[in-house]
Formats: structure tokens, sequence, C-alpha cells
């Protein structure tokens, strides 16, 4: 067997923590895991008929179905199922000494059957073999990547771990990240572990994150430091871009720390479900106007060369102009479209992120598909006919049977988007993400400093699989009962968003902040320091 010189106490410190949490995660404390928690819905539930829908007299107490809360909770619990560590699959990045990760796998019961590991160097792959092969002969070492690897796999993984050597800023390091949605790599609770390094402290890389935070409602408060009015304005971001710039590179690892943690909820959030669909020519069909060709051509077709322009175009459109102004919106509000704006702006700065976005895929781009779900999410506001006849005939009906369609019973309205995005994402397949139980840290390993991010996603089937297609909202919906399940599932999906995903599901809270105890917008916690290695 191989011997190496030192033994790194630090990353055998973060092994165990990912480690435990991971495995845990999935089995003791599987209930932690899951977004449409029971407990959570039920408390939904008796809010919603005790308090809200008796007093406003859509239905008597007594009469309430509690049958119905039932079955979907039967129906939730075979979704997701119970697993024990022997139950789990697990793929992840061996490197020459693959028995460092696999002993705590073994320790914790995973079986050596169900576990894949992964190297691409072929020297390296060799290494890896001839550590493996005295005491773990039975694990399976892949010498490749595991996209190519997912290309021939049909099955999921319930944990993936992911141990780069580079930044998320690197071509390949997202690519792979991308890959994972893109195939449902992971199962319907999964986890995704994330290893990166900070990246290197260039002119192009600050460019790069203030691009990315530039938009966004919400942005931790270590990307910025102090200066609240910039992390709390996104109009003052773009009037003083010189200071937000400042302020990124004075924090450029605060910054970074935020981006790891963000972006990959983003992109299987946002990104993978509408492009999922649009790749695809009947499903595609069955969200747009397909010979439509005015105004989500107009829309797809808008562009600014530079950021700066977006102040002078905001100055000159308030007026009777702003009416006839096509799209104007997409940079009046900027924070409703914050993917828009950070892919469009990387052209100049980052040739590798605006390549992979603008390049097609069955003639659709990742930049289309984000202009494409901002335009159907804003479809009312004047785009109507872009959407398929189905959507157009469905929605409207949808909104009809609500018994708060202009609001006075609960949080928040129930518009028209929400319907929209839940037929998207019930076609797309979204991961979303269970920020409550995220678990991020880091440490210096040989003068790298690396960012550890153990992320759980819930694929969100016992909603998604418990509706019918769009086409039958309506009716489903008629039944008070299920309708309050419908909204009490999105309301779980939205309080784990919140401060994360600027725009999923938003406005879709029955309960709002401070109305109950049990009630928590999920905000992520510090990263753990876990200190500098020691070599011995």
């Amino acid at each position: 067997m191989i011997n190496t010189s030192y033994k790194q106490q630090i990353k055998e410190k973060s092994r165990e923590a990912i480690w435990n949490h991971a495995i845990d995660s999935l089995t003791l404390n599987q209930n932690n895991s899951k977004i449409l928690n029971a407990k959570y819905i039920q408390r939904l539930w008796d809010y919603s008929f005790e308090e809200y829908l008796l007093k406003y007299k859509v239905i008597k107490k007594e009469n309430a179905d509690e049958s119905v809360l039932d079955s979907w909770i039967n129906f939730a619990n075979k979704t997701y199922g119970n697993k024990e560590p022997s139950d789990l699959k697990i793929a992840y990045f061996c490197g020459p000494e693959p028995e460092n990760d696999l002993k705590l796998m073994l320790s914790k019961g995973i079986l050596i059957e169900n576990v894949w590991a992964f190297e691409n160097d072929k020297e390296t792959y060799y290494n890896a073999l001839e550590n493996a092969k005295d005491r773990y002969e039975q694990l399976k070492i892949y010498n490749g990547s595991i996209e190519s690897f997912l290309e021939i796999y049909p099955l999921s993984f319930d944990i993936i771990y992911l141990d780069f050597t580079s930044s998320l800023l690197s071509k390949k390091t997202f690519k792979t990240i991308h890959t994972i949605f893109d195939k449902q790599a992971l199962s319907e609770i999964g986890i995704l572990i994330i290893n990166s390094t900070l990246p290197e402290h260039s002119e192009e890389n600050v460019d790069f994150l203030t691009k990315y935070f530039l938009p966004h409602t919400f942005i931790e408060e270590e990307v910025c430091g102090e200066d609240l009015e910039l992390l709390d304005d996104v109009g003052s971001r773009f009037i003083e871009m010189d200071k937000f710039k400042q302020l990124i590179d004075n924090n450029f690892e605060g910054a970074y720390s935020a981006f790891a943690s963000q972006y990959p909820m983003l992109y299987s959030n946002i990104v993978q479900p509408i492009f999922r669909i649009l790749k695809i020519n009947s499903a595609r069909k069955r969200f747009f106007n397909i010979n439509e060709d005015r105004d989500y051509k107009q829309i797809l077709k808008i562009d600014i060369s530079r950021m700066e322009n977006i102040k002078i175009l905001c100055e000159n459109l308030f007026g009777d102009e702003i009416e006839n102004f096509r799209g104007s919106e997409f940079f009046t509000s900027p924070e409703n479209y914050p993917m828009y704006h950070f892919i469009r702006e990387l052209k100049d700065i980052n040739s590798n992120w605006f390549n992979y976005y603008t390049n097609k895929e069955n003639e659709i781009s990742r930049f289309d598909a984000i202009k494409f779900r901002d335009l159907l999410l804003t479809s009312c506001e004047g785009y109507v006919n872009v959407l398929s006849e189905t959507l157009k005939e469905a929605i409207p009906k949808i909104c009809k049977v609500i018994p708060d369609n202009n609001g006075g019973i609960f949080c928040d309205i129930p518009m028209f988007h929400l319907w929209l995005e839940l037929a998207l994402n019930q076609l797309g397949y979204p991961y979303h993400s269970n920020v409550k139980n995220h678990k991020r840290h880091k440490y210096i390993a040989k003068e790298r400093k690396m960012f550890v991010d153990i992320f759980t996603f819930d694929r969100c089937r016992a909603l998604y699989d418990w509706l019918p297609m769009v086409e039958f909202y309506a009716d489903n919906l008629m039944s008070i009962e299920k309708q309050i399940i419908v909204r009490s599932c999105i309301d779980a999906i939205r309080k784990e968003s919140t401060y994360i995903i600027d725009n999923l599901y938003l406005y879709s809270n029955l309960i709002g902040f401070g109305e109950k105890s049990w009630v928590n917008f999920a905000t992520l916690e510090e990263r753990e320091n876990f200190g500098s290695e020691e070599i011995v």
C-alpha cells in the first residue's frame, strides 16, 4: 500500500463532519431533511381551517374532510420512504487514497457494494487501485469523470461528494455541478457535498462576483461587510456600482463563500427545470405558443452591452414612454431577473461561463431558458399571448376557485404566476433546497483555503406527483382541502428559499413572519471555521 508522508488532521475533521451529517440526514434525522414535513403541513392545515377559513366562512370546521390530509401524508411517506445506512448509494471523488473517506462511510453502516469512487487522472487512478486492493477490493473505482459516468448509469445516488481542487468559478467545476442536476443524479432526498477552493483574488474574479450579487434582493452580510445600504437596496448597488465592486473586493473571501452556498441552489431551482422542458418540443408546446412571433421574440432579443447603461435607461424611461417599451421591466426591476442580469454581463469578463450558458442544446441555450422562465412568470404583465392555449385556458380557471384570489384571508395573494410556476416545476423536476439542514465550514489545507457546503435537496414529488396535470388543476383545487395542502406545500418550499432564491414561488406564504412561534423562514448558518491544517 502506498503511504503518504503526512496526515492531514484538519481534512480528517472535515471528513467526519461531512459523513456524519450526510448519512444521519438521510437516516436518523430524515424528517429534518424533508421540506414537505408532515408536521408542518398538519400545522398549516389546522391554522387554515381553525383560524381563517372558518372565520371567513369558506367552510365550517366540522365539514373539513380530514381524510384528504391523511391520504396526502400517507402518499408523502411512501414517496419519501425510509432508509437505513445500508440502503444508501454513494458517489465520491476518491483521489489517490480512497480509503480515507471509505472507512468513515463503512463505520456508519454504508455497504461498500453501494459505493462508487471516481478519479479522472490516470496516474492517480492507479494509485487509488493500489491503495484499495488489499482491504477494499470490492470498491468500484471509475477512471473517468462523473459526468461521463452519468451518461451510462441509470440510477440516482443518495449522497454525492464532489471534492474539487479548484473553485466553483472554474469551468470544469461548475459543469460537473450542473450535470448532477441535469442528469437527475440525486435521489428523492439527496445530499450534495461540494468542497472547493477560494479562487484567485483577481480583478476578473472580483468583477464576476460583483455581477453575480448586483441584482439579488437578499445578500449575506459577509459579502458587503457593514455597508447595509448597499446590502439592502438593489437600486443603490446599480447607481453606486464602483462602490459595490470595492465592497466585493474588500470582502472577497466572504463573497465567494456566499456564492459557493447559493449558486448550486439557484441552478437546481431556477435554470435546470426550465432548460429541461424547453429542450423537448412537446413539453415546450405545453407552456409556450411557439407560433407567436411578437412579444417573446422581442423580449428575448433585448440586450444592452454594459450594465452601466441600465442607470441611463431607468432614468429615461419613467413617464409615458415606459408603457411603449416592451421588456423595460427587465431593467427597471433587475431584482426580479437576477440570473438574466448576471449571465448577460459575463461576455466580457468570463467567456467560459458566458459561452457555456449561450451554447445551444436542441436549439435552446441555458440563457434562453432563463429568459423564457422570466417571461413565463411575468406573462400576465402584457405577454399573455406567449402562453400556450392550454395555459391561457387553465390558469384563469384556477384563479376563480381560489377564495382569496384578491386577498383578505392568508398572508400572500396567490397570483397568476404561482400556478404557472407550479406547472413548470411539476414537469421540470427541480431539486429544492432544505436550507435549515444546510451545513458549511471552511479550513486551510496546504495553504489552500477550502470551502465545504453540505446541501440537502428535496425533489418534493409528494407535491408534484400528487397533483393532476395543469388542465385539471382547477377541478382539483375546487376541493378546499386539496387546495390547502397544495398551498401549504408551496408555502413550505418558499419558507426554505425566501432569503436564498429571490424569485422562487414569490408571494406564496399562507402564514407570515412572526404569526406563530413555529413559523421559520430559513437562513444559512454562518460558515464554521475549522482552522488550519497541522501536518504531523
